[in-house]
């Protein structure tokens, strides 16, 4: 009976004083389960965060214009130019001094830290807005200059208007004038290439019809003086019809043999 009773006791004394309790390697199999959920998440988390940083990288910006530094398209340039869009509305309502940051996030419909990871700030914004504005507006001149079917005249009315006339008879008509013409320091020597490339196009056209002097007046002084009447009359107009019809006086005027 005693050695009945004391193998017993000596086989428990041997379980215990094992250095690992039987439970031991469960314990630690399921600790090492959670921890290797816990790095899934984590890295799944990580995984997501730089994906969305570079879903943003890629969506945003142009080279430079006019001199001005930009950052490099790599993605949704639509976008982009809906937003610079949304901004012209609101700084040629509000003028620069008052027009925020949130303001512009409001009307672009995107998150303000959206807004601040396209531009750094108010006048980058500013100056990416402006070019773009212009930019359009170069172009749509020489796309009217190169129509095959209209004559000299009907180019340099059309070309004219796309440049001098595209909010004529709206809200935004003298906000924008006044962003271009007020805004040189954000703005630097941006405006004065816009103008000197548009008097150019417009002389370059004038020279290859052949009417490239009229009693001693050069190609670029006709357009210097088209530029002039124009800018004249599209504050002084009731709507873009008028403007044009002034504009088609001033060319036929100019080009008058």
């Amino acid at each position: 009976m005693v050695a009945a009773t004391f193998q017993p006791r000596a086989a428990y004394s041997k379980v215990s004083a094992s250095p690992m309790p039987v439970e031991a390697p469960v314990i630690r199999t399921v600790l090492l389960m959670m921890l290797s959920l816990d790095a899934l998440s984590r890295g799944a988390a990580l995984a997501r965060t730089l994906t969305a940083k570079q879903n943003l990288q890629n969506m945003y910006s142009v080279p430079s214009w006019y001199g001005v530094c930009m950052t490099v398209t790599r993605g949704d340039a639509q976008r982009r130019e809906q937003v610079l869009a949304a901004a012209l509305t609101v700084f040629a309502t509000f003028g620069y001094r008052k027009t925020s940051m949130d303001a512009v996030a409001r009307a672009a419909d995107i998150s303000r830290p959206g807004l601040y990871f396209l531009f750094a700030g108010k006048e980058e914004l500013f100056r990416e807005t402006m070019r773009q504005e212009l930019d359009r507006a170069l172009d749509d001149v020489r796309t009217a200059l190169a129509a095959p079917d209209a004559d000299l005249d009907a180019r340099l009315v059309a070309a004219l208007d796309a440049n001098l006339g595209r909010y004529v008879g709206t809200h935004l008509n003298e906000g924008v004038d006044e962003l271009l013409e007020h805004g040189t320091a954000q703005l630097h020597d941006m405006y004065d290439g816009h103008r000197g490339a548009f008097l150019d196009t417009l002389a370059e056209a004038i020279t290859d019809s052949g009417r490239s002097a009229t009693a001693g007046v050069t190609a670029r002084q006709i357009a210097e003086v088209l530029q002039a009447a124009g800018e004249g009359w599209k504050h002084r107009v009731a709507d873009r019809e008028e403007f044009v019809g002034k504009l088609t006086t001033a060319v036929g005027v100019a080009l008058r043999p």
